[in-house]
């Protein structure tokens, strides 16, 4: 906790007194929000989202006063709230004294809000944000503004939650969210908002805080704040990619951007991010590039260089998991490190010369190297115990590479001392990469015992040698060799094997280097009896005989001990041999599915290919057509094939599931008809879809009755609507069976028109598709136009 106040001290002391300029324009609260949240999520929550907020209203130059005073009075807030920039509490202060009545109660609620946005847990801030609160909430009683009173439950629940009350914050956050009297759904979002975005980060209350933000953004959805919403679903991102669950946090993830996108809101790089992330530890390496590549496109864009550095590592990153393009990450580092320098931000640049060790750096290399982390602990000192830990880590792999083994020493001692400290922040997560690189040094050093205690460490942690599993077959082949050299030879055998089956290895195991040395095996020397000259001829013919049983005893014992290790080696042999037919067998079955796969892959591209040149010779056909009627079905029939051909671009055989992802399909189609149908760009399309896979069998069908109701609607339902909206759920219902709905907010249809019985092309086509899934389709025309297909999956229960 003292970590925490030192670093909010730091903040407080790098913010500049000039109050910034008030702007509540969307965007300029969007990047306070989407920024503030990257900031807290990059630093391993080591500041808190208060102290973030600080930090990226500095550095572009605007007020927190907007976001603070959210709700309550904005338009006073921008005209008279410089003191919140200021931090000169004095002012509302001493004008409270001479207000009455509704002006009164509205400056304490900003008072409490202040001090309820302060940077840090400091007790005395949430104390005072808690009395001024309080005393708002008195002279509220007085004026009964319903209102003001939600927006005090709201800014109480948040100093509850900072100062660790959490059953007096959620008394707080309740009367706002279960009030049966309570409508406005602004203040209602902003509840569930605070409760999920300051409750403190912990693996126990993930899912409840996902859960508070999920009901935050729908709500924001409906008053149509597509900043907060935006915000909202980044945060879901984060807490799924922190519960490792890869695939809700790129979903969450794509539809903030896809908000972000739809809004108008250019700083689209905090979440392309993420997604490179996400891409990265699911193994995707051309997703990864290209979302780390998209971030900087979108920083340069919009302007914003705050994290410009990070992004660019982020490309380091992705080029150095590939095995050819190793040398462009070392470009991408630099320029991440000279972008970090340039910012005098020293609490990545620790991190990002770790990286760097990661390549093959020589001993001359790395003395330069040490001259340049030496300068960054002058120019910007570690300002936590993470930091310092990276900064110690760098140094003694500097000093390890240059065989300079006491200063390696030194430092990699003083990081894993810190290793307790940093617990309380991120868990054991550099544990076992420190137990590793320690290991690492005594073994070069030559000192073996330290080496294994080390090496031993990391194995026996389950947790950490998870985060280090690329060091993990590492280490097992160091004790292999040091319990070798120590005489420990079964503990030596079980350590190379635990090697092999980790690096998948199937080559004979005599091929290993070293293995030979384990059949040397110490003889050992007869023993001498040396018989003293005065000694009785009795006494001799006994030591003699005691010394013949003693060797015999030894011969015996190690004649056992030789067998069993013989035993032991036959077994492995026979293990290893095992493995090899294994080995090669799954070679050949992942020969047999590539080969699956690529010819998949061959038909879905021709079929593609095929359905192109029918659009093309269609559209080339259009030119020598007058008639107005015939034009317009040929345009329709051009979308219809290319609605097929979306389908078919988005099979994937490689995947864990077969088939078509819907919801994918259906988000790419909605992206497709904006583009390409002018009224489309004007109608707000609203997504809560299921991954749902499907066989292509009926994921084609399924295509063309979405594209016929989005395009009948499209061209039809919105003759006088100011807002137009269309609706689409797809929903996995209990017992399996599908529920596609699609509604929009349109005129309807005429009272006379029965959609299935009609002789109308579309609603026949609709009928004739839903038939071939065994499905029949319900229309409801009431306050626009609503279809309802519900459909069985055949056999999926293993597709999700």
């Amino acid at each position: 906790m003292l970590k925490i106040v030192f670093t909010s001290a730091f903040i407080f002391s790098a913010w500049s007194v000039a109050a910034q300029v008030p702007d509540s324009s969307p965007n300029n609260k969007a990047l306070m929000l989407l920024s503030s949240a990257f900031i807290t999520v990059s630093r391993e929550a080591a500041i808190d989202l208060d102290s973030s907020l600080v930090l990226t209203a500095k550095y572009h130059h605007l007020s927190r006063a907007v976001l603070i005073s959210e709700g309550i009075d904005d338009a006073y807030a921008i005209k008279c709230c410089r003191w919140i920039d200021d931090r000169n509490t004095s002012v509302p202060e001493n004008e409270i004294k001479q207000l009455h009545g509704s002006r009164k109660v509205r400056l304490q609620m900003l008072l409490g809000a202040y001090y309820a946005f302060q940077p840090g847990f400091r007790k005395s801030d949430t104390k005072r944000g808690i009395y001024w609160l309080r005393l708002a909430e008195k002279g509220n009683n007085v004026v009964n503004n319903h209102n003001w009173g939600m927006h005090i439950n709201c800014l109480l629940g948040k100093c509850y939650l900072k100062s660790g009350a959490i059953g007096r914050a959620k008394e707080c956050f309740r009367k706002v969210t279960a009030s049966p009297y309570f409508t406005d759904q602004r203040i209602v979002a902003k509840a569930w908002n605070y409760e999920g975005m300051y409750t403190p980060f912990l693996p126990s209350t993930s899912g409840m805080r996902i859960i508070f933000l999920t009901r935050a953004c729908k709500l924001f959805f409906r008053v149509r704040d597509e900043g907060n919403r935006a915000n909202a679903l980044a945060n879901i991102a984060y807490l799924n990619f922190a519960r490792q669950n890869f695939r809700d946090a790129e979903m969450a993830a794509m539809e903030s951007l896809r908000v972000q996108r739809y809004a108008g809101i250019p700083y689209s790089h905090y979440t392309t991010d993420l997604l490179s992330l996400i891409a990265q530890m699911k193994g995707n390496y051309v997703g990864h590039l290209r979302w780390a590549l998209e971030s900087i496109r979108s920083a340069n864009f919009s302007g914003d260089h705050m994290e410009l550095a990070l992004f660019y590592a982020r490309v380091g990153d992705a080029y150095a998991t590939s095995s050819d393009k190793r040398g462009n990450a070392v470009v991408w580092y630099k320029k991440a490190l000279s972008e970090f320098l340039k910012n005098k931000d020293g609490r990545h640049a620790y991190k990002l010369l770790i990286r760097f060790y990661n390549e093959d750096l020589s001993s001359s290399e790395s003395n330069p190297l040490i001259g340049l982390i030496n300068r960054l602990l002058i120019a910007s000192p570690p300002e936590n115990t993470i930091d310092q830990q990276d900064a110690y880590i760098a140094l003694g792999e500097a000093y390890r590479r240059m065989k300079d083994y006491k200063k390696a020493e030194k430092y990699f001692l003083e990081a894993r001392g810190l290793s307790a400290a940093n617990q309380r922040i991120r868990g054991k997560m550099n544990d076992g990469n420190l137990n590793f690189l320690l290991g690492q040094f005594y073994f070069q050093a030559g000192n073996l015992p330290k080496s294994r205690r080390y090496l031993t460490a990391l194995v026996r942690d389950s947790a950490a040698s998870r985060e280090a599993a690329g060091n993990l077959a590492e280490a097992y082949w160091l004790l292999h060799q040091i319990d070798a050299g120590l005489g420990k030879y079964v503990s030596s055998m079980h350590y190379l094997q635990l090697h092999n089956q980790l690096a998948d290895s199937i080559h004979h195991i005599t091929d290993q280097p070293g293995y030979a040395a384990i059949f040397k095996l110490p003889m050992s020397r007869p023993v001498v009896p040396v018989n003293s000259a005065s000694a009785a001829s009795g006494s001799a013919r006994i030591n003699v005989t005691v010394l013949v049983l003693i060797a015999l005893t030894l011969i015996g014992f190690g004649w056992v001990l030789i067998s069993r290790f013989k035993v032991s080696i036959r077994k492995l042999l026979d293990n290893q041999y095992q493995k090899r037919l294994l080995a090669e067998a799954t070679r050949k079955q992942i020969g047999l599915l590539a080969s699956r796969e690529k010819l998949l892959k061959e038909v879905q591209f021709r079929v593609q290919d095929n359905l192109k040149i029918i659009i093309s010779l269609l559209s080339r056909q259009s030119d020598f057509i007058t008639d107005q009627d015939a034009l317009e079905a040929i345009g329709q029939s051009q979308s219809r094939m290319m609605a097929m051909s979306l389908v078919y671009g988005l099979v994937e055989p490689e995947n864990e599931h077969t088939g078509v992802n819907l919801a994918a399909y259906v988000s790419t189609l909605v992206a497709f008809l904006q583009e390409n149908h002018q009224k489309a760009k004007y109608i707000r399309f609203v997504l809560n879809l299921d991954p749902v896979h499907v066989d292509l069998s009926k994921a084609v069908p399924l295509a063309l009755m979405v594209h016929e109701i989005l395009t009948n609607s499209i061209r039809h339902a919105f003759l006088f609507q100011e807002y137009p909206e269309i609706n689409i759920e797809l929903q996995l219902l209990p017992g399996e069976p599908v529920r596609l709905f699609i509604q929009d907010n349109g005129s309807g249809l005429p009272d006379d028109l029965d959609p299935v019985t009609s002789r109308s092309f579309g609603f026949s086509l609709i009928v004739g598709l839903a038939s071939q899934i065994d499905a029949l389709p319900v229309f409801r025309s009431h306050m626009g136009l609503a279809v309802e297909i519900s459909f069985a999956l055949q056999e999926e229960k293993n597709l999700g």
